[in-house]
């Protein structure tokens, strides 16, 4: 949860954004690197938005490109040296 917003894995390479207010769907982000999404962490008060994704061993990042309504596009990945990452190295 962050920003008044739930993002929820689709297991299809997408992620829902879904307003916390009325649980609508306001966004799906999609990326073909998104596969078995781990976690989701937000920095810089939400304007990087890191996702894990152990089933290819990285690390996606996306910067947010409009807040409202909230949409992020993908920016690159880090390959990580280790199987199943989780959070930050």
């Amino acid at each position: 949860h962050h920003g008044n917003a739930y993002y929820i894995d689709r297991n299809d390479n997408s992620v829902l954004v879904i307003d916390s207010n009325n649980l609508t769907v306001v966004n799906t982000i999609t990326s073909p690197k998104i596969r078995g999404l781990r976690d989701i962490i937000f920095l810089q008060n939400g304007q990087v938005m890191v996702l894990a994704c152990p089933d290819n061993s990285n690390l996606l990042f996306f910067n947010r490109s409009t807040a409202s309504p909230v949409h992020y596009s993908y920016v690159y990945n880090r390959s990580t040296s280790y199987l199943w990452p989780h959070g930050l190295w």
